[in-house]
This record gives structure tokens, C-alpha cells and sequence, in this order.
């Protein structure tokens, strides 16, 4: 699997997960939308809940774990799934969390061919006077062979 490979097949993954739990029109009352990285996002977009996620992903490391010639080469890479989700400040914690937890369904235990997305956990921000903000880390890893 290429780095190119992770990251799409996880934007994959959590499109058509996220999409299962909060439909794309937003005149559904559960319409949460979502943004990738270096993704324009309008708040024309937002539904009732005035939510929405934005999801990145972050290379952290990566080691050799054979040596030899290509294309035999394994390499391990590993880094994080970061799921940022915003409310508005005076929603309190309870969409917050839901969102996350619905984060963490979406993503936790699966696995893209070689890619294996782990446990992850919630970390809170502060708002920034508009928007509340909590942070779902998912660890992941895969073998690049080269």
C-alpha cells in the first residue's frame, strides 16, 4: 500500500461511513457535513445541528523492516487519523460527544487491505468563541512494499 493508497481509501472509508449516520442532504435533521484537508468549507453547507467535522490525516513514522532489493523491500508506516469536530459554543458537551463517538464508529478496529485503523480517543479543546471543539485520535498503520 502507497501513502497515496492510505490516505484515500481512509477518506474513503469515512465518507461512506459518516454518510450512513448523517445523510448528505441538509434538510435532514442529522445532516453533520464533512471537510478533508485542504478542503474549502462553507457554512452554507451546515445543517440544523450547525456541526460539522473536518478529517486529516498525519504521517507520524516509519521504519525499515526488511532490507534487500526492490520490490521486496517492506517498510512500516505509521501516524494518526485526526477527526476534528466543531459545534456551536452553546451546544454544551453532549453533540460534541456524539460526534465523536459517531467518529470513532466510522473508524475504529477497520482495516483497508494492509491499513489497520486503532482505538482512538477523544481529546477536548477550547472554543474559540464561536465554535466548541473536540479532537478524535485514531492511531493507524500499514507495510509499503517497495
Amino acid at each position: 500500500m502507497t501513502e497515496r493508497e492510505a490516505i484515500e481509501g481512509t477518506y474513503q472509508l469515512f465518507a461512506e461511513g459518516w454518510a450512513a449516520l448523517h445523510p448528505g442532504d441538509p434538510s435532514d435533521p442529522n445532516h453533520v457535513p464533512y471537510t478533508f484537508r485542504d478542503e474549502v468549507f462553507g457554512a452554507d453547507q451546515l445543517g440544523a445541528l450547525e456541526a460539522w467535522v473536518r478529517v486529516s490525516i498525519q504521517h507520524t513514522a516509519s521504519d525499515q523492516v526488511t532490507h534487500g532489493s526492490a520490490p521486496s523491500r517492506k517498510f512500516e508506516r505509521r501516524g494518526n487519523v485526526f477527526v476534528q469536530v466543531f459545534a456551536p459554543i452553546d451546544q454544551g458537551v453532549g453533540l460534541l460527544a456524539t460526534l465523536a463517538g459517531d467518529a470513532r464508529t466510522v473508524l475504529e478496529g477497520q482495516r483497508i487491505d494492509d491499513l489497520c485503523i486503532y482505538a482512538g480517543r477523544t481529546e477536548e479543546s477550547p472554543g474559540d468563541g464561536r465554535w466548541a471543539m473536540t479532537v478524535v485520535v485514531l492511531p493507524f498503520r500499514y507495510t509499503e512494499v517497495r
